[in-house]
């Protein structure tokens, strides 16, 4: 029983490699950095790693909370037309209000949509609103 125990503290307490994430800014926000203008933008992937791009090009975000939500921001995602369809994939309001003036009007010049949510890809594109960049799982749309 000694021997086993042994062995198994030994396991325990073996060193193992950790699992680590890849610290690499997507080129499209040196796009965003370099904009000299004061806006904000909308990230609809579901990465949270926008909080940490946030330090590099240190523009606002539109659902950029590092701790609890309010109830008054919670409220501007799910009630403002267009604001709420893109950030909420299930939102009831009808697309039919969607007009590029509300994104100007809230001064979001961004939007990044991951390539799979056609969704809001079509959404973005009936608009008006183009890509200008992309990488392998994300477009970013320039609104004004």
């Amino acid at each position: 029983i000694v021997s086993f125990l042994f062995i198994l503290i030994i396991i325990e307490y073996a060193p193992t490699s950790l699992i680590r994430t890849s610290a690499k800014i997507p080129d499209y926000y040196k796009v965003i950095k370099e904009d000299p203008e004061d806006f904000a933008i909308m990230d609809t992937t579901p990465d949270v790693k926008f909080l940490y791009y946030q330090t590099y090009h240190e523009k606002k975000l539109i659902g950029g909370y590092t701790s609890r939500i309010t109830k008054n921001a919670l409220s501007f995602l799910k009630e403002t037309p267009l604001i709420s369809n893109l950030y909420f994939s299930d939102s009831s309001i009808d697309p039919k209000n969607h007009d590029k003036n509300l994104l100007i009007k809230y001064n979001i010049k961004y939007v990044i949509v991951p390539k799979y949510d056609f969704k809001n890809q079509k959404i973005l594109n009936e608009m008006g609103i183009s890509p200008i960049s992309e990488d392998n799982t994300t477009k970013l749309y320039k609104v004004y």
